[in-house]
């Protein structure tokens, strides 16, 4: 062979062996890269794997008076180690992992459709909304050191309950505890129930065929909400960021409200910006007189944030000397017994 071609096969060779270099520093890199955004710690022995029991936050405190109302939810779950800068993400980051309800003769317990597992050490934060179709991928899980779930809830065009709930749970595993996890799910909406009733000009209560409410209209309600989730001994959930686009106006006859005594279910807001119409007749001395799109003054002076999980009763007294008084009563949706009430001038 010439020198010439010894020479281009060498400079070949060469080329050939700086190629395969450049791939193996690029696969190198590719796997720190993964390591560094997530992280499976080794466990020696058998993996146990997780799973959860849930049940609605009545049922814990009434004693089985409700039962967890839906068949599956959607769960994200973060695990930090102390002296560990990189946690372990049970199911990643972007999209929540399905749990559905075991098929198994006896058992109780939800399945995440995707594996995870419980390491000894490890202090694990669990964060769920349900049902999972309702899910969104709008969603972001925070760090190790604060882990928080921020998500978006759109309710649409209905005041009634759908049924959303929100969760979180925390538990450190030792190796000793039972391998599934307990999870609490709260009402996410916070409820409002308008009592109305006519009274005489004495101020007690007054049936009359003629004392009719005809209509009802809650107007400048925001119907989407962006929201941090994160755990205490209970969910914490911070104050809307709302959708300004999302104002809606819901009313008696567009939602099919009992009259008497209207429900509708908001997402958690500032109801400062409210305003409430209402259509009615009334018997009077004179004979029976009638009104159309009444404006409530709603004065909830500082308590105007309607919270998760809270039962909000409007009491609104129709008579001819006063005309209208409006008072509220807050319960929590778990204890209807301790009320607290607040005069509105």
């Amino acid at each position: 062979m010439s020198r010439f071609g010894i020479q281009l096969k060498l400079r070949l060779f060469m080329k050939h062996i700086a190629r395969i270099l450049i791939l193996s520093l690029c696969v190198v890199i590719s796997l720190t890269a993964c390591r560094k955004n997530h992280h499976t710690p080794e466990q020696p022995q058998q993996k146990i794997p997780l799973s959860f029991s849930a049940q609605s936050q009545e049922t814990a405190v009434k004693a089985g008076t409700e039962v967890f109302p839906h068949n599956d939810f959607g769960v994200l779950g973060i695990a930090s180690q102390q002296g560990n800068d990189v946690p372990y993400i049970l199911w990643g980051t972007d999209a929540m992992c399905q749990v559905t309800k075991s098929t198994a003769a006896g058992s109780e317990d939800y399945i995440p459709a995707a594996d995870a597992y419980w390491f000894r050490g490890f202090e694990y934060t669990f964060f769920a909304l349900a049902p999972y179709a309702a899910t969104t991928s709008d969603i972001e899980l925070g760090s190790a050191s604060s882990p928080s779930l921020a998500f978006t809830y759109e309710m649409g065009d209905s005041c009634s309950d759908n049924g959303f709930m929100i969760a979180t749970a925390a538990k450190k595993y030792d190796g000793t505890t039972g391998t599934s996890q307990e999870i609490i799910f709260w009402h996410f909406f916070a409820k409002i129930r308008i009592n109305i009733s006519f009274v005489g000009a004495d101020g007690k209560p007054v049936e009359n065929e003629n004392n009719v409410v005809r209509g009802i209209r809650l107007c400048n309600v925001a119907t989407k909400g962006s929201y941090v989730l994160s755990h205490a001994d209970k969910p914490v959930l911070s104050d809307a960021v709302l959708d300004p686009t999302s104002l809606k106006d819901f009313s008696t006859s567009e939602n099919d409200f009992t009259v008497s005594e209207p429900i509708l279910y908001i997402i958690p807001q500032d109801i400062s910006g409210f305003e409430m119409y209402i259509d009615f007749t009334m018997a009077t001395e004179d004979g029976v007189g009638s009104s159309d799109n009444f404006k409530l003054n709603l004065n909830f002076a500082d308590n105007s944030y309607y919270d998760y999980n809270k039962v909000y009763n409007w009491n609104i007294t129709i008579g001819p000397k006063e005309a209208i008084g409006f008072n509220v009563t807050v319960n929590p949706w778990e204890d209807a017994e301790d009320d607290f009430e607040f005069p509105i001038e």
